[in-house]
């Protein structure tokens, strides 16, 4: 094995260390509404970075009154850290509330059963994901009951990876040498 044959290897034994892991949050059943949020923390035991937010929305709007699609807003919250972010239709929710969505739906002035999916990425990545995560539905506007409602296939990810330690970068990077100066010896 030559060096340049080794030092591949080494690199993608470094690719390899980084292991993706997520954390899903099942949606199914949630319910909006805009005289009562929607509020539940999830903890997260696994302490790797969090790289980016990504999520499916299956949304039946106005099923119990007249509630419309583009008045539903999300916010997930990484309660440790303070960073949140939000999805929501610009023009209407989150104008609403006096919010800048992280990510707009772009949903319609309707009732009706309204889909998207997406993903956020943090501006500053959160190194160590653990801790509580706090999700708020809401709805901008209370029309009397119940808002809207997430239907089945409805998740948030929170998508994490263990990046590898120095300590791990340094010790690949010296056996990469020693297997260079052996190979010299030999």
């Amino acid at each position: 094995m030559n060096f340049k044959s080794m030092m591949a290897s080494a690199a993608a034994t470094l690719l390899l260390t980084a292991s993706a892991n997520a954390l899903v949050i099942d949606l199914e059943g949630q319910e909006s509404d805009g005289a009562d949020f929607n509020i539940f923390t999830v903890n997260n035991t696994n302490t790797a970075a969090v790289t980016d937010i990504t999520f499916d929305f299956v949304y039946e709007a106005g099923f119990e009154n007249a509630s419309w699609g583009s008045e539903l807003i999300v916010e997930i919250g990484h309660l440790p850290t303070g960073q949140f972010a939000q999805i929501g239709t610009q023009d209407v929710s989150c104008a609403d509330f006096g919010l800048i969505c992280e990510f707009d739906l772009m949903w319609d002035d309707n009732g009706g059963i309204f889909t998207a999916s997406g993903s956020i990425s943090f501006m500053d990545p959160i190194a160590d994901g653990s801790g509580d995560w706090q999700i708020v539905i809401a709805d901008s506007f209370d029309d009397l009951g119940v808002d809207g409602r997430f239907l089945a296939g409805s998740f948030i990810e929170i998508n994490q990876v263990q990046v590898p330690v120095p300590a791990t970068l340094l010790l690949v990077g010296l056996g990469v040498a020693g297997m260079g100066f052996a190979r010299r010896r030999a």
